[in-house]
Order: C-alpha cells, then structure tokens, then sequence
C-alpha cells in the first residue's frame, strides 16, 4: 500500500486530492491501478487538462514544448487533477481580467435590474419622451403668456405695475416646472389648448 504523498507526488495532484479520492475508492496499493481509477472517474473536464485557461506553449518546431506542463496540449494524461494545484501559469492574467470584466457587467446589470424595480430608473426612450412633453408644455405655456396679459397690459399705464404683472406670471409658468413635473405623466388637463 503507497502512503497519501507517494501517490500524490507520482500522480502529479496534491495530498489532499489523494485523500478525498481514497474516500471516493482509488485503490492505494498500486500507482497503476490509482492512475486507472482516475482516469475513469474524474470528469476530464474537472481536471488540470480540460481548464480552458491554460494555454499551450508552442516549441520552436510548432509542436508543444515537453515542459508545457499539464493543461496543454498535447499533455500525456495520467497527471490529471481537479483544479486543485497551487501552481497556475502566468497567461492566466487574460483569462482572469476578463472574467473579472464579465462579473462587473453582470454586477451592473443586476443593480440596474433592482433599480429598475425599485423606480429609480426608467428607460431611455421613455425620458426622452418625458422630456419632450414637459418643456413643450412650458414652451406653450410661456408662448401663451402674451396673447393673455395683452388686455390686461393696454388698461395699465404703469410701467411698473406693467412689469410686476410680467413678473408674476412668468414666475408663475416657470416655477410650476419642477423636476416632479419634469418626471410627471402629462395629462390631457396639462393642455393648454
């Protein structure tokens, strides 16, 4: 019977690889026969040759280099392990870059989900249509403001009562433009018409 670190070290996997595949069945008293059991009951994708992140090192014939190491191809099976090596090639700094940018995406997607569903966020096309409604209504508003103080003006002779009456109703169309209004649904009431 081989010990846990004879078994590691000549599968090519860590101690504790051994020790959870001994609990799963490997036999120990054969390397050959443990090499056999894995290569029949470890998902080949689970292990260091089917990681997707570990690119083949071209040798200069454009063949695989035989230091490639495990993961590459062209790599002898039988080294197989489960991801569980302490030791990863330094390419993996693309393969984790973009992973990590993929994460953020979807980190950014969800918390625009939630605000959605909180109201805090509404689409683009429906603002933009907000938008369009709500300072049209001023504009109308604003453009009406002549045609209705003009008799109003002509009785004044004034000229500052004129200018507090134009103050007032200026003050009056702009400062019911808020941002709740702005966000407001018009309705068929809001038409100065």
């Amino acid at each position: 019977m081989a010990s846990i670190r004879d078994l590691a070290s000549a599968l090519g996997v860590s101690k504790s690889q051994v020790g959870r595949d001994v609990q799963a069945g490997m036999p120990t008293h054969d390397v050959a026969a443990a090499r056999a059991w894995r290569d029949a009951n470890r998902d080949l994708s689970r292990t260091v040759e089917g990681r997707v992140d570990r690119p083949a090192v071209p040798a200069a014939d454009g063949g695989v280099a035989p230091d490639a190491g495990p993961g590459t191809v062209g790599a002898a099976p039988g080294g197989a392990d489960d991801g569980d090596a302490e030791i990863l090639p330094d390419d993996t700094s693309d393969y984790r870059k973009a992973r990590t940018e993929r994460e953020q995406i979807r980190r950014d997607r969800e918390r625009m989900e939630l605000d959605r569903d909180r109201g805090k966020l509404i689409d683009a096309a429906d603002a933009a249509r907000l938008a369009f409604t709500s300072f049209r209504a001023l504009r109308d508003q604003a453009f009406n403001l002549p045609a209705r103080l003009a008799p109003q003006c002509a009785v004044l002779t004034d000229p500052l009562q004129i200018e507090q009456l134009l103050e007032a109703e200026l003050t009056a169309v702009f400062g019911n433009f808020t941002e709740d209004r702005l966000l407001a649904e018009p309705s068929d009431d809001d038409d100065p018409d």
